[in-house]
């Protein structure tokens, strides 16, 4: 009797382990498959490299709306606090295509020998602010001044519009390499740079710092925003249709932003761009214009900008 027991509790308790093992066995495959398919969900998506910057303020909107599923297209936005990095990105086929500007996108052309597609001009602004402790009232007072720029991008090449306005030489200003968008706002507040370039709402941060506006290239008509894909991307007839649809949605954030207005979305900047709530509440209207080819002029500005500073 004793026995019987003993051989049906085994048999019971060998059971319930190949029935434990099974419910493992599925769940590891379960797990494995999840995990698979979630990596090739990743590897068909658009990825997209991004800046905490206003001007993709429309691509922010677009993922967190859910305006992209409803185009139906699968997109990743890829943050970077660097261009530069952005480019090494790019180059290495990490992202298929990027917000930046036509500066950074022209050197990656002519330099880099990496064609590109511009898909579309973007809301991008900048503006040269000084240091509130630096006295420096006008351009001519930047002579031998540092000011703290992205090297080869539309800061770069704004900083030298300003000298030439101001007649100075461009050796008697010391333009400093700091590619990092949020280090350089911190060099600001820590008061380690006489002036900087900054974009939005990155500016209007440093506005509240007291710094005093010397450029601003709204106010000068100078349009350097814009995004750009591989070339051998849009070749593609697949991701050819995911950037049309990209687009679609890219307009129909834009639509949103210009009803509701940016402060409207205040959450969304402060998530994606890392500034204040008070620098939120100053931001000025922007207007997003629906995806359009940069403007020839702004392009060719920036090719020649370029081959001069090789």
């Amino acid at each position: 009797m004793y026995f019987c027991i003993m051989i049906k509790t085994n048999i019971f308790i060998l059971m319930a382990v190949v029935v434990l093992m099974s419910a493992c066995g599925k769940s590891s495959g379960d797990a494995n498959n999840k995990g698979k398919n979630a990596k090739s969900a990743d590897s068909t998506a658009l990825r997209v490299a991004v800046m905490p910057t206003l001007d993709c303020l429309p691509l922010f909107v677009a993922s967190e709306r859910g305006f992209f599923e409803h185009q139906g297209v699968n997109v990743r936005l890829i943050p970077f606090q660097s261009q530069t990095d952005q480019d090494q990105a790019l180059l290495k086929g990490r992202v298929d295509g990027l917000v930046t500007d036509l500066v950074k996108a022209e050197r990656l052309q002519q330099h880099d020998a990496l064609p590109l597609r511009f898909v579309s001009a973007t809301a991008a602004s900048w503006q040269l602010l000084t240091n509130a402790s630096a006295n420096i009232n006008n351009s001519s007072q930047l002579k031998n001044k540092m000011i703290a720029i992205a090297q080869f991008s539309a800061d770069d090449l704004l900083a030298d519009e300003v000298m030439a306005e101001a007649s100075l030489d461009s050796s008697s200003v010391f333009k400093v390499k700091f590619n990092n968008l949020t280090v350089r706002l911190d060099m600001l507040k820590n008061n380690i740079m006489d002036a900087l370039v900054l974009p939005e709402p990155q500016a209007t941060e440093a506005r509240l710092l007291k710094s005093r506006v010397l450029f601003d290239s709204r106010k000068a008509d100078i349009r350097l925003g814009v995004i750009a894909f591989r070339e051998q991307t849009m070749h593609n007839s697949t991701r050819q249709f995911q950037v049309e649809s990209f687009l679609r949605s890219y307009d129909e954030a834009c639509d949103s932003l210009n009803k509701y207005g940016v402060r409207a979305y205040g959450a969304i900047i402060r998530q994606y761009c890392g500034v204040s709530q008070a620098a939120v509440d100053s931001l000025s209207q922007f207007h997003f214009e629906h995806a359009a080819p940069p403007r020839p002029a702004d392009v060719e500005r920036a090719r020649n900008w370029n081959m001069y500073n090789r």
